[in-house]
C-alpha cells in the first residue's frame, strides 16, 4: 500500500503515486534440457510453426538462436515449443506471402559494417559500442550467406532465419547426445569452432558438402532428420533456392511420424575436451541417406569444443553455456 499526505495543491495529478508490481513466471526450459530427443524435434518444429504465424502478419524474427527456443513443460499447451526474444525482429508491411516481401525496408549486414567502421574513426568508445548492438548475433547460428560477406550486399530474408533453425538442431545435437561422426569427438569443434566469419563459413559449407552425416545412437528418426535438412540446406544454397515453410516441416513432420525414437534418450552433460591435440579423422567414404544408418561405429561422442588456447575467441564459452533457468516477463 502507498498513501501520500499532501497539504494543498491545485492539481493532485502532481501528487499521484502509482504502485507497480512486477510478476514473473518460468514458460519454458531451454532446448539442452531436453528429456527426449523426439521432445527436442517437436519443440523445433513448433518453433518454426510459431515463426510461421508470426511471419504471416508480417514479422521477421532475424536472432534464431538456441536461447530463443524454450521446451513448453505443460499438458494444457497444444505445442511443445515455442520462439521467444523478438528484440531484433524486423516488421514489414504490404504482402508478405512470399520470402522477399518488405526486403527492400531490411537492412543488409554488409551496410552496417561499413556504418560501424565509419563510426569508429569518428566517435568515442560509447558510441560505438551502440552501434555494434545492431550486429550483435550468434554466429553460431547465423546463415552461411552473412558469414564474411566481403562488402557483399545481401537481403535478410525468411530462408535465413529457417537455415538458422537447421544450425541450432545441429548444435544441441552435437552437445547433448550420443553420436558418431567420421570427424570424431572433435566434431563440433571443427564445426562451431571457428575464430571468425571467415572460419565459420568455411566450416559451415564443408559441413553441409561432405555428405558425412552425423549417425545418432539408438535414433533411426533423428538422424534420418538431420541428414534430409542437411541436403535441404545444401541444395538451398548450391542451388541459390530458398528455404521455405513448406519443405523444412513437411522433412520434421515426416520424422516425428517415424516410429523408432528412443523414449530414454535425456539430454546428456556437455563435457568439454581438449581440443589443442589433433584427432585423426576417420577415412569413410561418402554415403547417402539410406546409407548413413549402415555405417559401423566404435565411439559415441557427446562431447563439445572448448577454447584451444589463451586468447582465442570465447564465442563457445559464452553462447553455448547452459542457462539454468528462462523467464519472460
Amino acid at each position: 500500500m502507498v498513501s501520500v499526505f499532501f497539504r494543498s495543491c491545485k492539481d493532485l495529478r502532481k501528487l499521484q503515486r502509482n504502485h507497480m508490481h512486477l510478476i514473473l513466471n518460468v514458460v519454458g526450459q531451454p532446448l539442452s534440457r531436453f528429456n527426449m530427443t523426439k521432445v527436442l524435434s517437436q519443440a523445433v518444429c513448433d518453433a518454426i510453426k510459431g515463426h510461421q504465424q508470426a511471419h504471416k502478419i508480417g514479422i521477421l524474427h532475424r536472432y534464431i538462436s538456441e536461447g530463443n527456443i524454450l521446451i513448453v513443460d505443460s499438458d494444457s499447451q497444444p505445442f511443445q515449443g515455442m520462439l521467444v526474444d523478438f528484440d531484433y525482429a524486423f516488421f514489414y508491411s504490404g504482402s508478405h506471402a512470399s520470402g522477399r516481401a518488405g526486403e527492400a525496408k531490411i537492412a543488409s549486414f554488409a551496410a552496417r559494417k561499413r556504418r560501424m567502421q565509419a563510426a569508429a574513426q569518428n566517435v568515442d568508445g560509447s558510441q560505438v559500442s551502440n552501434e555494434l548492438k545492431e550486429r550483435t548475433r550468434t554466429l553460431l547460428f547465423m546463415a552461411i550467406a552473412f558469414l564474411d560477406l566481403e562488402g557483399e550486399e545481401v537481403m535478410y530474408l525468411l530462408q535465413h532465419d529457417l537455415e538458422s533453425f537447421y544450425w541450432v538442431l545441429v548444435w544441441i545435437v552435437l552437445r547433448h547426445t550420443r553420436y558418431t561422426h567420421p570427424n570424431g569427438p572433435t566434431t563440433c569443434h571443427k564445426l562451431f569452432g571457428g575464430e571468425d566469419e571467415f572460419a565459420c563459413r568455411a566450416a559451415k559449407l564443408e559441413w553441409i558438402n561432405s555428405r558425412r552425416f552425423v549417425d545418432v545412437k539408438d535414433n533411426e528418426p533423428l538422424t534420418s532428420l538431420l541428414a534430409t535438412l542437411t541436403r535441404l540446406v545444401r541444395d538451398a544454397h548450391n542451388n541459390s533456392e530458398q528455404l521455405t515453410y513448406d519443405s523444412v516441416l513437411e522433412l520434421f513432420e515426416e520424422a516425428l511420424l517415424m516410429d523408432g525414437w528412443p523414449t530414454d534418450d535425456k539430454a546428456i552433460p556437455v563435457q568439454h575436451i581438449d581440443t589443442s591435440k589433433e584427432v585423426p579423422v576417420q577415412n569413410e567414404p561418402d554415403v547417402g541417406v539410406s546409407g548413413l544408418l549402415k555405417r559401423s561405429a566404435d565411439t559415441e561422442y557427446p562431447f563439445v569444443c572448448s577454447k584451444r588456447k589463451k586468447g582465442d575467441s570465447e564465442t563457445l564459452s559464452r553462447h553455448g553455456q547452459d542457462h539454468e533457468s528462462i523467464i519472460i516477463f
